[in-house]
């Protein structure tokens, strides 16, 4: 089953794909949506490096071999990978209970972080196993997201403020030791971060509004025109000796030693930090691939994604770099600006490795504060509760797994608050289905149509039959309330002697409900009682028969549908269908 999707075979396909169908035409939107790429790729990787609690270079190697990996490996043509805000933080999550904060083996935990998260995407890819994501559902996801981006947003206040503060994955914590030592403000630190956050804020929303497409490109180089205007005034004014401004520093030259991580620094924190980057990494790329794969009606292979993102992440790992993930900011600007292929992705990698090799003594003096104003303009719009607002209204049970979760990572950790939003999710849905929806219905006038008695007030009970309507699989956890709701209606209706269970909404019951049903229906007999069952799903119909209930209770018991059970129960077997409106 893996050999068609083993990572060779893949790489192989990929490559074919690429030359056989590449049409020269495609070549000049490539270009041109790769060199957009770069121009994003070289802030943000830097920021996002410094967000993980490491050196910038890392950054910029994590974006230069993998992004072109992925590009020719990936199934969409919009996709593209490299470092992004909310693999950081739970890289930063991961590593600061180990060790300090870019010490040696702080650095070299991060490599192996990111050669562990390749290789779950790998395996979890070669195993298709892609729809365990599923278990992430949209309240955990929103929870996660809200709670994140408040971690970042506070995390990035020491730099923006140029007051030095332990290292610590609690905001809370952080925003004590800003408090404690606000007198330490640094304000040309304050007023270059606050500025350049303020300049890419209102570029964005300009770029929000319907407005030409020139000046559109222009707010999308918001993020570098404000890199290169700070680099300048710093290094004009001397403002790192001057002013005490801390800036990026020395950053190697060259390119990307490739070696082997070193697993001797391996601990189990890495590798559930590895699944829980893996988890959400994928459920943020399937999420952004199905607006834009929809959009241009084209396909994207799950478990192919998988592979690509885990060898991405494997050859970042190799060249020194942190995971990576897809990029939606990115992956928006790609499809933006026209890409025809992941080409694009392979020229914004050779762009940013041209730039490492020339430029990069050019960084030096680029302030930290600036970094962490692009990392802010990324996650102050993310903040929002209009969804789980809207879930609220919905099903207020629904909203528990957001708060256990969102109060979990804010409190004691992200892996933790994922893990106590899914428990959260898992419990929700068995208290929900403990207690499913029964009704009794009743026939609506002379027609074949039957609705529930307590909203419909011209449904009317049969003189012999209770129908009974079940809108949930019967199963251990509501076996016990279906029974009791069966005996409550038999107390209530005493004069009536068959119930008919309507089984349409039923897709499954299990031995317990099986069981159940089988001694309801023995106990019922006894008292003169009967018990049907009526429109029956296929594949339940069928696991009836592997198990020979229908033969052991008797087939007399099952009607293809509701109308049927009620003409031959009811005394009106002479009487056609055709004599009822529908």
């Amino acid at each position: 089953m893996c050999l068609s999707l083993t990572p060779i075979s893949l790489l192989k396909r990929a490559l074919s794909s690429h030359i056989r169908h590449y049409q020269r035409r495609y070549l000049s939107a490539d270009i041109m949506a790769g060199m957009m790429l770069t121009v994003l790729l070289i802030p943000q990787s830097m920021a996002y490096a410094l967000l993980a609690g490491l050196p910038p270079i890392m950054g910029l190697y994590a974006s230069i071999l993998p992004v072109m990996v992925y590009g020719l490996m990936g199934s969409t043509r919009f996709l593209t990978v490299g470092p992004t805000a909310i693999t950081s933080v739970l890289a930063f999550s991961t590593l600061i209970t180990l060790n300090p904060v870019q010490s040696d083996a702080y650095i070299a935990q991060a490599i192996l972080l990111a050669l562990l998260t390749g290789l779950v995407f790998i395996v979890v890819g070669l195993l298709r196993l892609g729809w365990l994501v599923n278990f992430l559902n949209q309240p955990v996801i929103i929870g996660y997201v809200n709670a994140a981006a408040v971690i970042i947003l506070v995390s990035q206040l020491t730099h923006i403020t140029g007051i030095n503060t332990p290292d610590t994955a609690s905001p809370f914590l952080e925003l004590y030791y800003l408090l404690r030592n606000i007198t330490n403000l640094n304000w040309v630190t304050f007023l270059l971060g606050m500025g350049s956050l303020l300049i890419m804020l209102q570029m964005k929303r300009l770029g929000q509004r319907k407005v030409k497409s020139g000046i559109l490109r222009l707010t999308r180089l918001a993020p570098l025109m404000v890199v290169i205007i700070c680099l300048a005034i710093t290094v004009s004014l001397n403002l790192d000796t001057r002013m005490n401004v801390v800036v990026v520093g020395d950053l190697p030259r060259g390119l990307p030693q490739l070696h082997l991580p070193d697993v001797r620094v391996f601990d189990f924190s890495l590798l559930v930090g590895a699944l829980t980057i893996a988890a959400v990494g994928f459920v943020e790329a399937m999420s952004t691939a199905k607006a834009f794969t929809t959009a241009n009606r084209e396909y994207i292979g799950a478990d192919r994604e998988l592979v690509s993102m885990g060898v991405a992440n494997v050859v970042s790992a190799f060249s020194g770099g942190l995971p990576v993930t897809t990029s939606i900011s990115r992956s928006s600007v790609n499809q933006t600006m026209g890409a025809r292929s992941g080409i694009s992705s392979v020229v914004a990698g050779l762009c940013l490795l041209l730039i490492t090799l020339l430029f990069a003594d050019y960084f030096y003096f680029l302030p930290r504060a600036v970094l962490a104003a692009v990392i802010m303009s990324s996650f102050v719009s993310i903040i929002t509760f209009a969804p789980i607002q809207q879930i609220w209204h919905y099903s207020r049970y629904e909203t528990i797994p957001f708060y256990v979760t969102f109060f979990g990572v804010l409190f004691f950790g992200i892996a933790t608050g994922i893990i106590g939003g899914l428990v959260a999710a898992i419990g929700v849905h068995v208290i929900r289905t403990s207690r499913p929806y029964i009704a009794v219905l009743g026939r609506v006038g002379n027609t074949m149509t039957y609705d529930n008695l307590k909203y419909n007030p011209s449904a009317r009970l049969m003189p012999n039959t209770i129908l009974v309507q079940i809108a949930e699989n019967i199963y251990f956890a509501n076996a016990q309330y279906l029974e009791d709701f069966l005996r409550q209606a038999l107390s209530t209706y005493s004069d009536k002697t068959n119930i008919v269970i309507d089984a349409s909404a039923i897709n499954r019951i299990d031995a317990n409900g099986l069981q159940m049903l089988s001694q309801l229906i023995d106990e019922f007999s006894k008292s003169g009682i009967e018990l049907y069952f009526a429109d029956l799903h296929p594949q339940q119909s069928k696991r009836f028969y592997d198990v020979r209930f229908p033969q052991a209770v008797g087939e007399h018991r099952f009607f293809d549908s509701l109308h049927e059970a009620v003409l031959a129960l009811e005394g009106n077997t002479d009487l056609k269908l055709a004599d009822y409106h529908i």
